[in-house]
């Protein structure tokens, strides 16, 4: 099998995962919704719901089969040798080359499905509130700066491979010394990732204008809300998302030396102080998480991944071959660190996958912690009524299948979410009838 047929292969199995995902939605659509949820939507706004599902899908399929289709188109031309021939074999001039092609398309065809979404889908829907001066601005900020940053990690990338020979002595390093390596190529990575991270934070900062929330009983009860918590707000906006869509909601803004309360103007104006007081509480909720087991677990891909990278680099042959026929299917003289990647990441698709879902896993976890922060401040139904206004708002899934949920939904599906709300709330009557009686 040649690399570009293994490439071929991948983005065609994923697309086929897609499909299975799609089919299984399908099916769980066609099911009466549980009680829970039933209450939700009216029959027509959930035929609404059901039409909107369908639009996007096959809009999907149409933008993936023509990815697909220049994905091929690009594996089997010349492309990537041309790319060598005019960097002339310079692995920096190589990756930037073929970088500005690779996501000048790729762009082109996001912009083009975004405005389809959001122009001919959202907007007949009521669910878009831009125009096409925000949506190319918004557009913008989003995708130079992730150019940018993919750009800048590909380079880092083939800075590593072209020093690695020298840093380890001709890779005679042993497992010891290529742990330490590769410790230090984590704690590079993870520079790059805060500094990323601060570059993401200043472009928020631009999509949105941001008011500071006055002094006032609203503020106050927001304060009032953290006590007890060791990690401290440092300011409380309203931010103007009604400029961009119907979407009603709240975040929790976290850098490591500062934290801050976002509060959608939607969420003010179209919700009362209590619902508003629910959401926030559950955002506060993030605020007061601790370190617990969960978390705990959560640093065990990246030690796994640590101990991976050292055995490549203690043992490179593995490495060294899958670029002898990277080069040979290509038809390169020098290593295409992005094709090397393209590959790598490839075969390891399907433990990518099972890390997502556990990473999902895991955030889900933290939103229920969260919920449960609403309901122990007496927000139960404040915080459940907001969340069916919403969900039947933006026209989202209110039941999705089990296992597409498992494998990822970052948020736990409306049904299940407010089942443990409620369940949490039980409970929390309980405890306090057992308090009274004592």
């Amino acid at each position: 099998m040649s690399a570009q047929l293994f490439i071929l292969l991948m983005a065609c199995i994923k697309i086929a995962y897609g499909c299975i995902c799609s089919t299984l939605a399908s099916r769980q659509r066609k099911q009466p919704l549980p009680d829970v949820v039933a209450d939700v939507y009216d029959a027509e706004r959930y035929a609404e719901y059901l039409q909107i599902v369908a639009e996007d899908r096959r809009a999907h399929v149409i933008y993936r089969t023509i990815d697909t289709a220049i994905l091929a188109c690009f594996l089997y031309s010349p492309f990537f040798v041309w790319a060598e021939q005019a960097a002339h074999g310079n692995a920096y001039l190589v990756v930037a080359l073929t970088l500005l092609v690779i996501q000048g398309i790729a762009g082109a065809e996001s912009f083009a499905y975004e405005w389809y979404l959001t122009f001919h889908i959202d907007d007949k829907h009521g669910l878009n509130n831009m125009d096409a001066r925000e949506f190319v601005r918004t557009f913008l900020l989003d995708e130079l700066p992730s150019a940018a940053a993919v750009l800048l990690a590909y380079e880092g990338l083939a800075f590593v491979g072209e020093h690695m020979a020298a840093w380890t002595d001709g890779f005679s390093l042993g497992m010891g010394g290529a742990i330490l390596l590769t410790l230090g190529l984590f704690a590079a990575a993870a520079a790059f990732e805060f500094a990323s991270s601060l570059v993401g934070y200043k472009i928020l900062k631009k999509q949105y204008t941001l008011t500071p929330m006055p002094e006032g009983p609203l503020r106050s009860k927001i304060m009032a809300l953290t006590k007890g918590s060791r990690k401290k707000l440092a300011q409380i906006y309203v931010y103007d998302e009604s400029k961009k869509s119907v979407e009603i909601n709240a975040m929790l803004v976290k850098l490591p030396w500062r934290k801050e309360l976002w509060i959608a103007d939607n969420a003010l104006s179209s919700a009362d102080e209590r619902t508003t007081l629910a959401v926030v509480s559950h955002e506060i909720g993030h605020l007061k998480h601790r370190w617990r087991l969960m978390d705990a677990l959560g640093v065990l891909p990246v030690v796994a991944l640590i101990l991976l990278v050292a055995a490549l680099i203690a043992n490179p042959s593995l490495v060294f071959g899958m670029n002898a026929w990277v080069l040979r299917s290509f038809g390169l003289s020098a290593c295409n660190y992005i094709l090397l990647a393209t590959v790598a990441v490839g075969g390891l698709l399907p433990i990518a996958k099972l890390l997502g879902a556990f990473s999902n896993a895991m955030s889900r976890h933290q939103e229920y912690e969260a919920d449960r922060e609403a309901v122990h401040n007496g927000y139960a139904a404040e915080l459940a009524g907001f969340l069916k206004v919403a969900e039947r708002k933006e026209l989202m899934n209110v039941n999705p299948h089990p296992f597409i949920e498992f494998m990822e939904y970052d948020h736990p599906g409306l049904c299940n979410r407010l089942t443990a709300i409620w369940q949490a709330d039980a409970a929390r009557e309980t405890s306090a009838e057992d308090a009274s009686t004592a």
